[in-house]
């Protein structure tokens, strides 16, 4: 029975690992795309207006 706890203790924390994990490659993936954005918008806005991108 002990055995069956720690496989379902160690289960859960493979579980929380897992979730952290995802949770940082999403805010990672996010902050890419906010600092490729930023740079898109900033470009476009120091072009003289009428420029074809």
């Amino acid at each position: 029975m002990a055995r069956r706890t720690d496989a379902i203790v160690e289960h859960r924390e493979l579980g929380k690992l897992l979730t952290a994990y995802r949770d940082l490659e999403a805010r990672r993936a996010e902050h890419e795309l906010r600092v490729r954005w930023e740079a898109l918008t900033r470009t476009r806005r120091d072009l003289p207006f009428g420029t074809v991108v």
